[in-house]
């Protein structure tokens, strides 16, 4: 799947229908995930909620219309407001100006463009051969604007353990077994087979759901690894409200981490897409012990 091409037709979607009711299931679908996969793709893409994206590019083609001189009140109906004042408190949040004042020419405004999504890797000319300073630039905007991250292992996990902290309780089971995202699920894959009596493993164990479902299997072990110190809590907590017992930690899965080798029958991810490992294969078994030191 072609990401930049995905997502810029989900964009594109949304500008078409800023007058209307946006479906962000809709949008979603251009990107083969469910709205909370997308959502949440876009808020640490963007840097900015989804909604927010929504508000501030209508708030910014309100101003054409306005300037076209039309009615404020049919203008405030238009672009989903309820009444004339809260599309003005909105306006004004945004531009700093009424609406009324931004018919005229000259009056500063704070629009808002358009968002187009690139990845690009980009290495400055002081840099050293061989240098681990790299920068990641994940964002939008044909002007410039970027989310810029030092490719530095720990500068990337302080990275996505804020995002997974703040953004991770969202989904509270969101994408867990038996679901693994939009329309495929455990049922219909049958991946793990049967798990009964087997130790298993979550790469990235979010709040606890895909364990739970594990537990109910009736799998000898539960075993978590997640970035996120919240998650780890959160797990906690919802798997013994269900009467299940979890070894959890909390540590990027790149590093040394106290995990036994060559122990584990499952190693899975749901929300990396890592899938499932069973170690009945060599290969994966290689695979699951690389993880592990």
């Amino acid at each position: 799947m072609d990401w930049q091409k995905c997502m810029n037709q989900a964009i594109t979607y949304i500008e078409n229908n800023l007058t209307d009711k946006v479906d962000y299931s809709v949008a979603a679908q251009y990107v083969s995930c469910s709205e909370w996969e997308f959502r949440r793709m876009f808020s640490f893409l963007a840097q900015m909620p989804l909604s927010e994206y929504v508000r501030r590019r209508r708030l910014t083609e309100a101003v054409k219309t306005i300037q076209n001189g039309e009615k404020i009140i049919d203008i405030a109906q238009r672009y989903g407001y309820e009444s004339q004042a809260a599309f003005s408190r909105a306006f004004k949040q945004l531009h700093g100006v009424a609406p009324s004042l931004a018919r005229h020419q000259g009056t500063s405004l704070k629009p808002f463009s358009r968002l187009t999504f690139k990845l690009v890797l980009k290495e400055d000319a002081f840099m050293e051969n061989g240098s681990k300073q790299r920068k990641h630039i994940m964002g939008a905007k044909e002007g410039g604007y970027a989310i810029s991250i030092e490719m530095d292992s720990e500068a990337i996990h302080q990275t996505n353990e804020k995002f997974w902290s703040a953004m991770g309780t969202e989904s509270i089971g969101g994408t867990a077994l038996p679901n693994y995202g939009a329309f495929v699920t455990e049922d219909k894959c049958q991946l793990f087979k049967d798990v009964a009596g087997r130790k298993v493993l979550e790469i990235g164990c979010g709040t606890g759901h895909s364990l739970q479902y594990l537990g109910e299997k009736k799998a000898a072990e539960l075993w978590g690894l997640d970035i996120s110190q919240d998650q780890i809590e959160k797990a906690t907590q919802h798997l013994s409200a269900n009467g299940f017992e979890a070894k959890l930690i909390c540590s990027p899965m790149e590093v040394e981490c106290g995990l036994p080798q060559t122990y584990f029958d499952y190693v899975y991810s749901v929300s990396l897409d890592g899938g499932v490992f069973s170690l009945a294969d060599r290969k994966m078994s290689t695979y699951v012990n690389a993880l592990a030191k």
